[in-house]
């Protein structure tokens, strides 16, 4: 196909993958709701993490959430997550401000969701990856966890609570 032919095929490509990362996200998200009303404690954690794995059919996840002063990313649940060797157990995180290259970090400063084809989104050498069964499976899907409360003046704000990885 010519350049243009190709721009177009990946342009409705990109659409596809997008309106389906939608419907799994806003089916997964009515689940959590249902999942964090039966339960107050670590269990919906341990149960979203299973609910995203089968669902999206991931060998791994991952769940950040965001410390009380909300200045870092702590692991809370996840299905095998390996941190750098050496790497001392207070930094074992990911700061808002100090971790500037990290995708994780990114995801929840912006509140953007990223997907990195191959692990290759970022010359960034990870603090922290999850342990896979198939090498050859290496794309990353980072979701931020969003809280949008309603204030008294009727506008509604967001906060990232958390990333999802």
């Amino acid at each position: 196909p010519s350049p243009a032919e190709a721009a177009v095929v990946a342009d409705l490509l990109a659409e596809s993958a997008d309106g389906a990362l939608d419907d799994a996200c806003s089916y997964v998200a009515g689940k959590v709701q249902i999942i964090a009303g039966r339960s107050q404690n670590m269990d919906v954690l341990n149960e979203l993490r299973d609910l995203v794995a089968g669902y999206i059919d991931c060998e791994a996840v991952t769940i950040f959430l965001a410390n009380p002063a909300q200045d870092r990313l702590e692991a809370w649940a996840s299905t095998g997550l390996q941190w750098q060797e050496g790497l001392p157990v207070h930094h074992r995180c990911y700061g808002a401000h100090t971790d500037t290259g990290s995708p994780t970090a990114r995801v929840w400063r912006n509140r953007e969701i990223l997907l990195m084809v191959n692990g290759q989104e970022t010359p960034h050498t990870p603090s922290s990856w999850e342990t896979t069964v198939d090498p050859n499976r290496d794309n990353i899907l980072l979701a931020p966890l969003v809280n949008v409360t309603v204030g008294d003046d009727g506008e509604e704000r967001a906060q990232a609570i958390g990333v999802i990885r």
